[in-house]
């Protein structure tokens, strides 16, 4: 697949869902990224050699247009994946279908910090959301979830560790059902995770990489 990412962050949570991806299907999936400034996402382009480009426009409509635009010189995408702290306009969405990852069960907690902010309402179920890119700010329709119990008082930087494994886990997925062709399919679930990943692969990789953070998000 063809998969085009715009990022304005660190890149981790991108950067282990190709890792996840590549050690089951190898170099059969390519990456074309954006950003908007200097972030993490673009160093780790560098190094694995991965087309990028910065686009420093402050309007959202102008940046969707100029980031279409790459997008198309480089053969277009598949699908659009968004790591972004900023709004893109229909100039991406209508062009290609694009995907958000949120980290709180929508419609709780939309836009910005919605872990401290469930935290701040003492939630006893920490999740993440994957869900189209309409023009509503996190208000497309919701393609995945994912949910766990976690225990009042839990510390903070935990919670930022489980919602990064969520994040992982609806990337690796979306692309999933993007490439076997069952988005709005009715699929397996488990009691965190609907749907569920049904490549075994896919699956042990994600929980070797829960592994290495020390949390336990998914099972």
């Amino acid at each position: 697949m063809r998969i085009g990412v715009i990022a304005s962050s660190g890149g981790s949570a991108f950067d282990s869902m190709r890792r996840v991806l590549s050690g089951v299907y190898g170099a059969q999936d390519s990456y074309y990224v954006v950003t908007d400034r200097p972030c993490g996402v673009e160093a780790l382009c560098q190094q694995a050699g991965i087309p990028h480009t910065r686009i420093s426009e402050p309007d959202n409509t102008r940046f969707s247009e100029r980031a279409r635009d790459w997008f198309q010189a480089q053969g277009g995408v598949d699908t659009v994946l968004l790591y972004f702290l900023r709004l893109v306009t229909p100039e991406i969405y209508q062009t290609y279908l694009t995907f958000n990852v949120h980290p709180s069960l929508l419609p709780a907690f939309p836009g910005f910090n919605p872990i401290e902010r469930a935290v701040q309402k003492q939630v006893r179920f920490l999740g993440a959301t994957a869900h189209v890119v309409d023009a509503q700010t996190d208000g497309g329709a919701v393609v995945a979830q994912v949910t766990m119990p976690i225990a009042a008082g839990e510390d903070l930087a935990r919670l930022h560790k489980y919602s990064f494994i969520q994040k992982v886990y609806l990337s690796v997925l979306v692309v999933e059902m993007c490439r076997q062709g069952t988005l709005g399919q009715t699929l397996p679930f488990t009691d965190r995770c609907n749907p569920s990943l049904s490549n075994p692969g896919l699956w042990n990789a994600l929980l070797e990489l829960q592994r290495s953070e020390g949390v336990e998000a998914l099972r």
